[in-house]
């Protein structure tokens, strides 16, 4: 991993591969994280974080803000408006083999300021914003307390915000893994927001390895459905998933890896084929019907549907799924990745950062 620190870089329209497309921007510090490619991430990574220094802090407020401006130090509005400016300005451009693409490559862009807070004790009035929509500011002072002797103490010092945010977003241990990282910058709750009507994905063809569940009261009709593939719903409990993976992924998952009893090995699973994943809600259990669950309930625990679509048959069968226990038997993997295992042990996973 490489990091480069920019001192007011020009943004044009004739700069590559960031460009502005209307008005030049000139940002007055640009950090830039660059992860190497992989054997699985051919392509290198690239993320931008965006900071501006304003020697101001707020001291007129308007008649629908609540702020307390005689207690607490905030950025003026302006600086705030100018980090969205610079969010929106930027685009990255890049060439493929199916053409030019543009994406956002800013993945926050903050304003630092002259705020005084004991950043040990208090919290960033700014923390929400930050971690919900990647814009807001950093008080940054040199000091906020010295010893008598004139030597600065770190625990004190004004950029302990700061210090703890970057550490969060690139790490702090150079033996950290890249790709952990790539996925943890990827999963944030800013870097997720789609446009109206669209959804963010990082895997387009992300699975789910599951073993299907036993007969256990089940009509015969439930259980030969996947076998005969024709079945067209898998259910799981909500607190099972959410025991191996964070909320989000259950909109992700193009396809569940189901597990049914080997033919050599009653006392594992195997996973022989792969079902389209077309739609997923979540539901009581009492709202599943006899015909999508093999049996009727009257739970009120809440579960996620999955609605199919045919399957498609594996080339090698993935054996050894454990069948004690469903939650042993869930993992996150992209189909590249599963058509070339045997053995379910040996399944590459995807998304570390998205495991609870």
């Amino acid at each position: 991993m490489t990091a480069r620190l920019a001192h007011e870089p020009l943004f044009s329209k004739t700069t590559k591969p960031i460009k502005s497309y209307l008005v030049n921007q000139k940002p007055d510090i640009v950090l830039e994280v660059t992860l190497p490619a992989t054997a699985d991430e051919p392509k290198e990574k690239q993320f931008i974080w965006l900071f501006d220094a304003k020697y101001r802090i707020k001291t007129d407020k308007s008649r629908f803000e609540v702020e307390n401006l005689d207690n607490t130090d905030y950025v003026p509005d302006d600086a705030i408006n100018q980090m969205h400016r610079y969010r929106d300005a930027l685009i990255r451009l890049s060439s493929s083999q199916s053409g030019k693409g543009k994406s956002r490559p800013v993945f926050g862009a903050f304003a630092l300021y002259p705020g005084f807070f004991d950043q040990t004790k208090e919290i960033n009035p700014y923390a929400d914003s930050i971690e919900e929509i990647g814009i807001g500011a950093f008080a940054l002072l040199p000091s906020v307390q010295e010893k008598q002797t004139n030597t600065l103490d770190e625990q004190t010092c004004g950029h302990v915000w700061l210090l703890a945010f970057l550490q969060t977003q690139i790490g702090d241990d150079a033996s950290q893994k890249t790709s952990n990282i790539a996925d943890y910058l990827y999963t944030q709750e800013a870097t997720r927001i789609p446009y109206d009507g669209m959804h963010q994905v990082l895997y387009p063809d992300l699975i789910m390895t599951v073993a299907l569940s036993g007969q256990s009261g089940r009509n015969n009709a439930y259980l030969e459905a996947f076998e005969q593939d024709t079945a067209q719903w898998y259910h799981l409990p909500q607190k099972t998933f959410l025991t191996k993976f964070k909320q989000h992924i259950a909109e992700e998952i193009r396809y569940l890896a189901l597990a049914l009893t080997s033919d050599t090995n009653s006392a594992t699973k195997q996973i022989d084929k792969i079902w389209p994943v077309k739609r997923v809600s979540l539901l009581p259990r009492h709202a599943i019907t006899e015909q999508q669950a093999g049996k009727k309930s009257s739970l009120e625990d809440l579960y996620y549907l999955f609605e199919l679509g045919k399957p498609l048959k594996l080339k090698n069968a993935v054996t050894h799924v454990p069948q004690r226990y469903t939650k042993n038997s869930m993992k996150l993997t992209t189909l590249t990745r599963l058509e070339n295992v045997e053995k379910f042990q040996h399944i590459d996973p995807v998304y570390q950062e998205a495991m609870v």
